[in-house]
């Protein structure tokens, strides 16, 4: 089984088609969602990026603590997890935070 997570934390979801919107044509992301699984309905526990990211990568909602950064050298974050049990793991982003002591 292949996994990808893709975030897009600056994209509304009502403008892409795959949930409805007709504004603006979303081809790609509407023939990539067709066949994944979609959240309809996801909480964040942080809005900035970075924050939002960390919360999904580490599963701790940590943004009035630590509101910009990487992941800290004491945590575990779901890819070592993943790496444990034999699955690749790979990281594109633009934030070069995530690379950062730790990330």
């Amino acid at each position: 089984m292949n996994v990808i997570v893709v975030l897009l934390d600056s994209l509304n979801r009502h403008m892409v088609g795959a949930y409805g919107a007709e504004e603006f044509d979303t081809p790609n992301i509407d023939r990539f969602a067709a066949r994944a699984v979609r959240f309809d309905r996801h909480y964040a526990g942080s809005l900035p990026c970075m924050p939002a990211r960390h919360d999904l990568l580490c599963g701790a909602l940590d943004f009035l603590w630590k509101p910009w950064g990487s992941i800290e050298i004491w945590e575990r974050p779901v890819t070592a997890h993943l790496r444990e049990a034999g699955v690749t793991t790979v990281l594109a982003s633009d934030h070069p935070h995530l690379f950062e002591t730790g990330g």
